[in-house]
């Protein structure tokens, strides 16, 4: 990272550090081929916001790339700042992870970084991740895959342009946090005989068979859909009848308490099956899960080599979706314009390498988790797009 891309994201920087207040905490980790941490982790009062700039503006590009020595360190300090404090389970943590190129000291593959995060820090980490990869060079598999693992957020920055948006996107985020730790609880009544949820959020399943649903945080305005395809057994004529009981436990930032909500699902049982109108809700969220599965489909084969299968996948799942009950709303819309993006990014092999995968990991995880990257449209809230806009005012060459 050198030239216009490094004074600009020091630009980010320093913007993003007089948006912090004296109770936000910012620890600055730099990597090459060793690791070192130029700025241990402090409250940004006035004073040290001030040695933070200086340590910012002192940044300079250097050796190769020690990727996980960086990430590991960057989660050992917030994770021992937890520990002595007490405050496991109040503090709003997270690693922003900055790279504009490939692990190439250290452990380099997907699978060793992730294994080297849950056996240090366990399943459950004590941060998020939002990694951001710059330009075309940065493996876009293995950044999306740190942040699914964290509960972050993989941001492809195709340009120098693209830097303070992504920023502003992740800062509003992180500052607008309203509770963490969601937890989903699925438990079926008899009589129901298979439930799947269409998610790519973690489930576990608890001693009593209930399946656990681990969605996370979620930040003002965001909204969380989990759809579930459930097949029935026969039985009697029935009215009213509960198929599935749901209960949502989190963490309330804004009271710092542990609160739970509980609703039953129940449907008629008659006797002949009428035809229903489908429901526009439900038909909006599974046109976006067809989205994001079929993008995700459509990269596997790319990186493959099979461009051919994949542009046959993205446009028979336009066509689906064109055909549905909700083709004409905005939010459709908008999934229809970012397979087609995709689908002209896969024209051909080079447009692909250069910018299609980065692309599409980056739609696809937005498209799964309900929450904005700058890729996508229709997750963005308006804190975000207040931090955007005064990161792009002042934070440009």
């Amino acid at each position: 990272m050198h030239g216009d891309k490094i004074q600009l994201c020091r630009a980010t920087l320093s913007f993003t550090i007089q948006q912090l207040t004296s109770n936000d905490r910012l620890s600055i980790v730099v990597y090459d081929d060793k690791v070192e941490t130029i700025l241990q982790l402090q409250k940004m009062t006035p004073q040290r916001k001030q040695v933070a700039q200086n340590v910012v503006q002192k940044i300079q590009d250097r050796g190769q790339t020690n990727l996980s020595g960086g990430l590991l360190e960057g989660v050992r300090i917030i994770d021992k700042n937890k520990k002595e404090e007490g405050k496991e389970n109040s503090h709003i943590a997270a690693v922003i992870l900055l790279t504009d190129g490939l692990a190439n000291v250290g452990i380099k593959d997907k699978e060793g970084i992730i294994n080297a995060l849950t056996t240090e820090f366990g399943e459950t980490l004590p941060c998020q991740i939002h990694t951001f990869g710059y330009g075309s060079d940065h493996d876009a598999n293995l950044l999306k895959a740190i942040s699914d693992q964290a509960g972050g957020v993989y941001y492809f920055l195709e340009n120098n342009e693209s830097i303070p948006k992504a920023f502003g996107d992740c800062m509003g985020g992180l500052l607008s946090v309203v509770a963490q730790r969601l937890m989903l609880c699925v438990e079926v009544y008899q009589g129901v005989k298979e439930c799947r949820i269409l998610t790519k959020f973690k489930i576990t399943t608890d001693e009593s068979g209930c399946q656990i649903v681990h969605i996370g945080d979620i930040q003002s305005e965001e909204e969380r859909d989990i759809l579930c395809s459930i097949s029935l057994l026969p039985c009697e004529e029935t009215l009213n009848t509960p198929v599935i009981k749901f209960k949502l436990d989190y963490f309330n930032v804004l009271t710092s308490t542990e609160e739970s909500l509980c609703a039953v699902a129940l449907i008629d049982r008659p006797v002949s099956v009428v035809s229903q109108e489908v429901d526009y809700e439900i038909d909006r969220q599974r046109n976006r899960i067809l989205t994001a599965d079929t993008l995700s489909e459509a990269k596997i084969l790319g990186d493959k080599g099979n461009l051919s299968e994949a542009r046959d996948l993205l446009q028979s799942a336009i066509k689906i979706i064109s055909n549905s009950v909700s083709k004409g709303d905005t939010f459709v819309l908008n999934l229809i314009a970012d397979l087609n993006e995709c689908l002209v990014d896969m024209a051909d092999r080079t447009s692909y390498s250069s910018y299609g995968v980065q692309k599409m990991s980056s739609k696809c995880s937005s498209h799964y988790q309900q929450r904005s990257n700058t890729t996508t449209v229709g997750y963005s809230t308006s804190k975000k797009e207040k931090a955007k806009s005064g990161y792009v005012g002042s934070s440009g060459l």
